[in-house]
């Protein structure tokens, strides 16, 4: 029996989150859009953001660029984000500081998209979920949304 893939997935607690954000980074062959708030130490735990999120991070953006796709990301960019998103940019991702989204997605190849369902990770936050999804609505929405905030953003770099 073929196993189909669910359009919609819900995705609990912070780790498997992450799994799938990196893994869908690493698998894009075209184009990856990232919204987020925040970068580094306001994740609330900076040993754990240092040591493991960012390094998986970095990585997975290294491998999606090393296969040629392209890779923007846009947030708010204070303190010490400034940091973070320089070696995003010196890797090879175009990076664009954008105050006041709320929003937090990311989109593969305009086929595929995770969003956010709840607040940013804290060490207080005590669920974090998101939707990942390759329903074309969805991806579309994001993808306008994106699209329509990018020229607007602010050059860092």
């Amino acid at each position: 029996m073929k196993r189909e893939k669910k359009e919609n997935l819900r995705i609990d607690g912070k780790a498997r989150v992450l799994d799938d954000l990196f893994t869908m980074i690493r698998n894009a062959r075209k184009d990856v859009m990232i919204t987020m708030r925040y970068w580094g130490s306001k994740w609330g735990d900076k040993k754990l953001f240092d040591e493991v999120i960012f390094p998986d991070l970095e990585n997975s953006i290294k491998r999606a660029l090393s296969k040629g796709a392209s890779v923007r990301i846009m947030g708010d960019l204070e303190s010490d984000a400034y940091n973070v998103s320089k070696r995003l940019h010196d890797i090879g991702a175009n990076v664009r500081n954008f105050k006041g989204g709320y929003l937090r997605f990311i989109i593969i190849d305009g086929r595929e998209c995770l969003f956010a369902i709840s607040e940013p990770y804290t060490e207080e936050t005590h669920f974090y979920h998101a939707i990942r999804s390759s329903n074309k609505v969805l991806v579309d929405f994001f993808t306008d949304y994106f699209e329509s905030t990018w020229p607007v953003c602010d050059r860092i770099f």
